[in-house]
């Protein structure tokens, strides 16, 4: 059982900064996009 959770806690920090790093990646692009949407 220890083993188990010892493992879990190794997979959360790896997929954190993954989805965070997405998340700001959508943002900006959704950011590029408004930005496009007020010029017009």
């Amino acid at each position: 059982m220890s083993a188990h959770s010892s493992t879990r806690m190794l997979t959360v920090p790896v997929q954190l900064p993954c989805r965070t790093h997405v998340d700001e990646a959508v943002k900006q692009e959704r950011y590029d996009r408004f930005m496009e949407v007020q010029q017009r």
